[in-house]
């Protein structure tokens, strides 16, 4: 399990970048998402905070890379009927 932050501040693309306990890129202003197990999870309580999400290219790679963990269920579905 890893604790998960996500900046308040956004970048420049008006995403907030999520991180894990630790990451040299995490901004002093930030918010503590919890405990989990993936970037995934924490991507997901971030959500409920912020509309754009996005892993930090450094601690949470795995969701930096994979664009579908950007959208919300309810987006997936709305990109899937178009």
């Amino acid at each position: 399990m890893y604790h998960f932050y996500v900046d308040e501040i956004s970048t420049h693309s008006g995403k907030h970048r999520v991180h894990k306990l630790g990451c040299s890129c995490m901004k002093l202003d930030r918010i503590y998402l919890g405990e989990f197990s993936s970037c995934k999870n924490a991507m997901e309580e971030a959500k409920k905070i912020y509309k754009e999400v996005k892993g930090c290219h450094h601690c949470c790679r795995e969701c930096y890379l994979n664009d579908s963990v950007e959208k919300s269920p309810l987006q997936q579905e709305k990109a899937e009927t178009s």
